[in-house]
């Protein structure tokens, strides 16, 4: 037997544990080193915000530019009345408003005008794309499904109980799924409130030509799956947060209170950027569409501040969910903190991954 576990079961290495941890087969059960974490997080973010800047001239991700939208929305109900309230102001005060007026109005228009433009681009990019979901969330629904199969046999392993069978399956499922699921979720909700809200607005954009037989089915099939795809990986994970992340998020509250300080840091340090004019025009350029005026970079901050925290939080939920694997087999809350983290050995994850065609399947689900 290998003491990586490339040829065998890895030894249990810690008597409270749960013993599936370390007996079943390692390259369904080895997770990443953090550092892995954060490379391959910072590696898709790229590659996202890249395609968007191609594509729809913004250096978004689809959530940012589900969410930025709702600024886009202000600034274009804000700018319409204020048109019509500028012209029946200079109408009113001035017999001849001359050039001042017709300028006035000419840059509201402009406004006006590139913000409905990059309203309906950002519309485009978020409303329910087959290639999209081929993508992203495909892969959630797949590897959700992979777990189900593997699970089945779970009860043949040494030292299987019903109740660590269950927590096995949970550790796969949040290790593996549960952060791209919940990014296919946020994105999701985005996809789904505009196309509940689509007439809302009464923002009087051109009418679209009204799509074939074909595409309207193919357009039915893709939100269906999208559907499918939220509820099943949903009902899969939902009760693993009831019985292990908020019993674990409550026991470790000190870590939720950390993490809400650095967000609130973070989303206090993005409001004082967008309040100072030359920093705006450097850093707010890059991540804002062109046609978003200033006035609104407040709220553009608030909302890339709501997606870091789509970003980020899920994992530290992740990370709960593995103590509960420990403290609920009896360990204590201190060593509880350092098994997971030596559970994410670097030498292990590398000699499994180079040994196992699932371990790599498994990080290629993980990453798209």
């Amino acid at each position: 037997m290998n003491k990586n576990g490339t040829s065998g079961p890895i030894p249990i290495y810690h008597q409270n544990a749960n013993p599936l941890l370390y007996t079943l087969d390692q390259d369904h059960m080895n997770i990443q080193p953090y550092w892995i974490m954060i490379l391959q997080i910072a590696a898709f973010q790229l590659f996202s915000r890249f395609r968007h800047l191609i594509k729809y001239r913004v250096f978004s991700t689809t959530l940012e530019i589900g969410l930025l939208r709702w600024a886009i929305l202000k600034q274009l109900k804000t700018v319409k009345p204020l048109v019509e309230k500028f012209d029946v102001f200079f109408g009113n005060a001035l017999h001849n408003p001359g050039l001042i007026r017709a300028e006035l109005i000419n840059e509201m228009e402009r406004i006006k005008r590139n913000t409905h433009k990059t309203n309906e681009r950002f519309y485009r990019k978020i409303d329910f794309n087959i290639i999209d979901y081929i993508f992203h969330g495909l892969p959630v629904l797949g590897h959700a499904i992979w777990y189900c199969i593997i699970q089945s046999s779970c009860m043949s392993a040494e030292r299987a109980t019903p109740w660590n069978c269950y927590n096995a399956f949970g550790y796969r499922l949040f290790n593996y799924v549960f952060v791209s699921y919940w990014n296919f979720s946020s994105v999701f909700y985005v996809q789904l409130m505009a196309f509940v809200l689509k007439d809302v607005h009464k923002l009087n954009l051109p009418k679209k030509k009204p799509k074939s037989i074909i595409k309207y089915v193919i357009y039915t099939i893709t939100i269906g799956l999208y559907f499918i795809t939220w509820a099943f990986a949903g009902a899969l994970l939902l009760p693993y947060m009831i019985t292990h992340v908020i019993p674990m998020a409550f026991a470790y509250g000190f870590m939720v209170v950390i993490y809400i300080c650095l967000w609130v840091a973070f989303l206090c340090f993005s409001q004082i950027l967008a309040a100072l004019p030359k920093m705006t025009r450097i850093i707010f350029y890059i991540f804002l569409p062109r046609s978003l005026e200033s006035a609104f970079y407040p709220i553009s901050a608030f909302l890339y501040s709501l997606a870091l925290f789509s970003y980020t939080f899920p994992i530290l939920l992740t990370v709960f969910y593995n103590y509960s694997q420990y403290l609920y087999y009896g360990e204590n809350f201190i060593y509880t903190m350092s098994n997971e983290f030596n559970s994410r050995d670097t030498e292990t994850y590398f000699a499994i991954f180079r040994n196992s065609v699932n371990e790599k399947l498994h990080s290629l689900l993980d990453f798209v």
